[in-house]
């Protein structure tokens, strides 16, 4: 199978997007050692799908990969992307991704943000991001990840929502789209030579489409102009830095906010670090 590639997942050579949920069903598991517990895939997607569900999230869409069949029949990788909205805190769009392993390839893993990258090649990206190594008790530790990766889904879908009323709020004249631009070329969230074009996508309609003249305007032109010139790995990485700056130009009420999350989320992280030790 070759190159295959979904909204969110990036399979290559050894992997492939796979159409439905029930792919996932009777897999053969390898059996566990006293140092490694393999999770059946369908097992760890049914308890973030129960997650979501109970946390009243929506999913809207959902992708799926599995690597292709071994010599020895099994499929070891899987990898999954739900698009979902929470209309708690004013139908923010977030993605909820997950990947795990049956061969010790990679720890169980879930990813959430506004966009995420998950690849066969071991890219897992997005604002937020957990791991759990499948040592013994994983499956007793498994559910307290989700449950902390679903708090703070809600806080980062407050926040974002948050963010995005500010910037529509706000009217940007050419001094604040000078200062922006210069702050992301400064940041090396784009490079000087695109300044004039991000101005273009700003003010001239672009797919036929006109951009207010605001915060969420200029956010969606460069939003735009990244997802087109970049791989889909760097302009995610370019597109969180571009959040801070935004949030930093346009909602610096909200920095606070954003480093108590940032806070919480490596408490959680340490946290499941010390679980990852292989006596657990």
């Amino acid at each position: 199978m070759g190159f295959s590639r979904a909204k969110h997942l990036i399979m290559h050579v050894d992997s492939q997007v796979v159409p439905q949920r029930p792919f996932l069903k009777g897999l053969p598991l390898p059996e566990a050692t006293n140092t490694f517990t393999p999770v059946a895939h369908e097992d760890f997607d049914n308890l973030v799908q129960q997650a979501i569900s109970d946390a009243g999230i929506k999913i809207k869409q959902s992708e799926y990969g599995l690597s292709n069949t071994d010599s020895d029949g099994y499929q070891h990788k899987f990898f999954v992307a739900h698009d979902t909205v929470d209309e708690v805190t004013g139908g923010v769009n977030m993605v909820i991704g997950a990947r795990s392993s049956t061969d010790k390839s990679f720890a169980a893993g879930l990813v959430f943000g506004q966009r995420v990258t998950i690849c066969d090649n071991r890219a897992f990206s997005g604002e937020y991001v957990l791991r759990r190594k499948h040592t013994r008790h994983i499956l007793r530790d498994l559910p307290k990840m989700i449950a902390a990766g679903m708090g703070t889904y809600f806080q980062q879908a407050e926040l974002q929502a948050k963010l995005i009323e500010s910037l529509k709020d706000e009217d940007v004249n050419r001094y604040c789209l000078h200062d922006t631009l210069i702050g992301a070329a400064e940041r090396t969230i784009i490079p000087w030579a695109d300044i004039p074009k991000i101005k273009s996508h700003f003010y001239e309609p672009t797919d036929g489409n006109k951009f207010e003249e605001t915060g969420w305007g200029l956010h969606n032109a460069f939003t735009y102009h990244l997802t087109n010139k970049y791989t889909q790995g760097s302009s995610i990485d370019r597109s969180l830095r571009m959040s801070g700056l935004f949030r930093s130009t346009f909602a610096p009420e909200l920095d606070r906010e954003y480093e108590e999350l940032k806070t919480q989320s490596e408490e959680d992280r340490e946290e499941l670090r010390a679980l990852n030790a292989p006596w657990n």
